[in-house]
């Protein structure tokens, strides 16, 4: 039970930013365009998918390794992305919570799938 409940609480830092992506899309959006990558719109919904997609995946127990491999990788690419800032401690901050997240999420991917999907 205790695997299962932790799992719902990681996943809750994904399907909350989703959640954000979708409320405030334009700004999303902006922010993904001004570090210059590409149809910015279209990789903000492709984001939501992959976080909603693979967040339940993993809550249920469905490929939980896959889907935590996959949480992890996007976790190092956006956090490499927005959040390496060496000279603003506030970016740092959250930088080192994501690696802390994707050290979970490789603990997880060892791990068997949650209680709540058997």
């Amino acid at each position: 039970m205790v695997d299962g409940v932790g799992r719902f609480f990681l996943i809750s830092l994904f399907l909350g930013s989703a959640v954000e992506s979708i409320t405030n899309f334009a700004k999303t959006a902006a922010i993904v365009g001004a570090r210059g990558l590409p149809i910015p719109q279209l990789l903000v919904w492709a984001t939501v998918l992959l976080e909603v997609v693979l967040s339940l995946a993993l809550l249920f127990g469905f490929r939980s390794r896959v889907a935590a491999l996959g949480l992890a990788a996007f976790t190092i690419v956006a956090t490499t992305l927005f959040h390496l800032h060496p000279d603003s401690e506030p970016e740092m901050h959250m930088f080192y919570k994501d690696i802390a997240i994707f050290g979970a999420l490789l603990v997880i991917a060892m791990r068997q799938p949650a209680k709540i999907a058997q």
